[in-house]
């Protein structure tokens, strides 16, 4: 395809080609004054050739073929590919490390080159450039903000990588220049410094409200254990939940308190609910409350628990030894001895913070909490110092259990099995395991209503047992029994009348 140019010189016709070219190094001189070159590399990728290998068609380093330039753009100017201290040179990122920097004339061609083959730089724009920064800042920040640090930075580092990979790309095949060193060197950066220290701050105002929250009733182990896991809920805020809960009561308390001043009795308290929270502590139980002599406590909240069950009859069993150990201190201090008695239950119970305006609590409520308080309440009637539910008791492993009886407490029309934890199976002795087969026979007839097989029984464990209430009462209940005419469907469930 051939054009025809026009003008006072006449016509002159022109090939695509040398349109082309004209059209190029017009742009080189007529073009913007400042312009983004597209290198080809280091100081001579442009051929270069001495001038007088030119006039003389040809020397020892250069052949005449190479001299052939039929069809060719040549730009002529003063360049020397050795000389560190050529005048006109320009220092570009393909300098050499002995110093040579690319001609003038070098780069006058590769402009020219760039214009002629449509492969000059282009800039992303202002708008580019700041949406680009805008949301490498935003995903950077964010990221690094919402995201553990041991996940963030590492992604970071990878988002970033990937991004250099693809600014690489548009560069080696667009020719488009999008902006490097600010994400990499500014953001990059920043972000991490601010989107880690942000992190820290929030963990650490997280852990000073978990604290402030909980902090009193739980132990810091279980507060530290929640700031760690900052995805789950912890919130106060009422929900249902199936809890274990515990009630310890010290027995004849208003004996006590009549036989002690106000301040003694108030060290005696105080040295005694120390030590038994401590041990609630450490079964990662929560502290309900403190009223009077009585410890209320719970497991399974805030952090979830699934051995709530095993947890708190440890603790409790603990909290018995520990107690005897501290017989000996109290009658040192010439106190009077102290007894407890235990009680819990499980079930679902409301947990949350409740209250007024003015005072509020971490606390639960529910049925099965009053039945736990309930239960405390029995021990004292059946001569024990520990009583679960069956609900409790079902959950429990490598426990020995002695069934106590089936009730009804006060308040409640569902029946109830209860269990006195005699001690891990582990601990138990040969002596206790002799004992315990001889219950669970007399029990069974008592079921029964076989008094005659049932009663021989308890009278020999009342022998060998006389300080346990337990066995003298199920013998009190045969001689009233043995006179009244039980209906046929009777289950021999006891109904608790008092608290």
């Amino acid at each position: 395809m051939r054009e025809v140019l026009a003008g006072d010189w006449g016509q002159t016709t022109l090939t695509s080609e040398e349109r082309r070219l004209i059209r190029a190094l017009a742009g080189l001189y007529a073009g913007a004054d400042n312009r983004y070159l597209n290198f080809y590399g280091t100081p001579g990728s442009i051929p270069n050739f001495p001038y007088n290998a030119v006039l003389k068609g040809g020397s020892s380093t250069v052949s005449p073929s190479a001299l052939d330039f039929t069809g060719k753009v040549v730009f002529v100017g003063f360049s020397d590919l050795y000389d560190p201290g050529q005048p006109d040179r320009f220092y570009t990122v393909f300098t050499n490390e002995d110093g040579v920097d690319l001609s003038g004339v070098e780069i006058a061609a590769t402009a020219f080159a760039n214009l002629l083959t449509d492969r000059s730089l282009r800039p992303a724009g202002a708008l580019v450039t700041a949406a680009i920064l805008l949301v490498i800042g935003f995903v950077l920040a964010a990221g690094i903000y919402l995201l553990p640090a041991m996940t963030a930075v590492p992604l970071a580092m990878l988002l970033s990588g990937l991004y250099v990979a693809g600014v690489q790309s548009a560069f080696n095949v667009f020719d488009l220049w999008l902006p490097l060193a600010i994400p990499m060197l500014v953001q990059l950066p920043i972000a991490l410094f601010v989107g880690l220290l942000a992190q820290y701050l929030t963990e650490a105002r997280s852990r000073r409200q978990l604290k402030a929250v909980f902090g009193q009733y739980v132990p810091p182990e279980i507060v530290d254990e929640m700031s760690r896991n900052p995805d789950e809920d912890f919130s106060v805020e009422g929900e249902s939940r199936e809890l274990s809960v515990l009630f310890c009561d010290i027995r004849s308390f208003t004996t006590i308190s009549e036989s002690l001043a106000a301040d003694e009795l108030k060290q005696l308290l105080n040295h005694f609910f120390t030590p038994m929270t401590r041990i609630i502590f450490e079964k990662r139980g929560t502290i309900d409350k403190y009223v009077g002599d009585m410890i209320m406590a719970f497991w399974g909240a805030p952090v979830h628990d699934a051995a709530h069950r095993q947890h708190a009859v440890d603790a409790a069993l603990a909290m018995l030894d520990k107690l005897q150990d501290m017989q000996a201190e109290f009658s040192e201090r010439n106190w009077p001895a102290v007894e407890i008695g235990i009680g819990i239950n499980t079930g679902m119970m409301n947990v949350g913070d409740m209250g007024s305006e003015y005072r509020r609590a971490y606390t639960v409520i529910g049925d099965a909490v009053n039945l736990g308080s309930r239960l405390e309440g029995l021990t004292k009637y059946y001569g024990v110092r520990l009583i679960v539910s069956d609900t409790t008791a079902t959950g429990l492993e490598g426990m020995v259990l002695r069934c106590l009886d089936r009730v009804k407490v006060k308040g409640k029309n569902e029946p109830v099995t209860i269990y006195e934890p005699v001690c891990q199976i582990d601990k138990l002795t040969d002596d206790q395991q002799a004992e315990l087969d001889s219950w669970e026979e007399a029990l069974g007839a008592y079921y029964d209503q076989r008094w005659d097989d049932a009663d021989p029984l308890l009278e020999t464990l009342v022998d060998a047992h006389p300080d346990n209430r337990l066995y003298s009462l199920y013998r009190e209940r045969i001689r009233d029994l043995r006179g009244t005419e039980l209906p046929k469907d009777w289950d021999g469930v006891f109904v608790h009348t008092t608290k």
